[in-house]
């Protein structure tokens, strides 16, 4: 197990940081390479080294391990609160049976909260575009669910997480972020999702478009409100 990885326990709520940050050459292109499933963690850190150590998450699972890498650290550079003086980004990877089973990316500079591209949602349409066709656009999944008891709400589709970061560093604190999730039948797209949103306990649902006719079926904006989707996440 490298130095990085931990396994959770209910006794620490908080995450531990270790005293210095360290920086590691991990760019957000490089993780394409990880396949969720199948990538081992062997084969993780030869590819980006150690995680960062001493990280200590809070989960029920005992089998699930984290490994943490920072991307950036500037203490020169103010993140999304004003007078913020430790902006980070982070990549989290989520281990299981020694495998990666999903990953995040955390950030608190104001500059990677653009990330989503409306247009590409614009792109897909209900009942003609093909999973091929949506992958073509949006890409491949980024590994949105790397907390694992998040909600499934549509395991056969396609889900991003464009941005994620918190302004606290403790569990159950605040958080912002866009989420994409493309719904399929038949491999033909049948529902776009988009959230986008802050709260401190669950995502305030501020926009959702699922380019569907009007209809009673119950949206994943009203399932947010009874099982907020990362009521487990680990804040970074």
């Amino acid at each position: 197990m490298g130095i990085g990885l931990s396994r959770p326990t209910k006794q620490n709520k908080l995450l531990r940081y270790p005293t210095a940050i360290i920086s590691w050459p991990l760019e957000r292109t490089a993780t394409t390479s990880v396949r969720l499933g199948k990538t081992t963690l062997a084969e993780l850190e030869r590819q980006f080294g150690d995680p960062l150590p001493s990280a200590v998450f809070n989960n029920d699972d005992p089998e699930t391990q984290y490994a943490l890498y920072s991307l950036k650290y500037d203490p020169q550079v103010k993140g999304c609160r004003d007078g913020d003086d430790m902006p980070l980004e982070n990549q989290l990877f989520v281990i299981k049976d020694k495998l990666v089973i999903a990953q995040a990316r955390y950030s608190s500079y104001e500059s990677n909260h653009t990330d989503f591209d409306a247009d590409k949602r614009e792109k897909l349409v209900v009942g003609k575009t093909t999973r091929d066709e949506a992958l073509s656009i949006l890409g491949p999944p980024n590994g949105t669910r790397h907390c694992p008891k998040d909600v499934v709400y549509a395991p056969t589709g396609l889900e991003y997480l464009y941005v994620h970061y918190v302004d606290e560093f403790s569990l159950g604190s605040k958080y912002r972020l866009k989420w994409l999730t493309v719904e399929f039948e038949q491999g033909i797209v049948s529902a776009v999702r988009y959230r986008e949103g802050k709260s401190t306990k669950e995502p305030e649902v501020e926009a959702a478009a699922t380019h569907e006719p009007a209809s009673t079926e119950k949206s994943v904006a009203d399932d947010a409100s009874e099982e907020p989707p990362s009521a487990t996440t680990t804040a970074l």
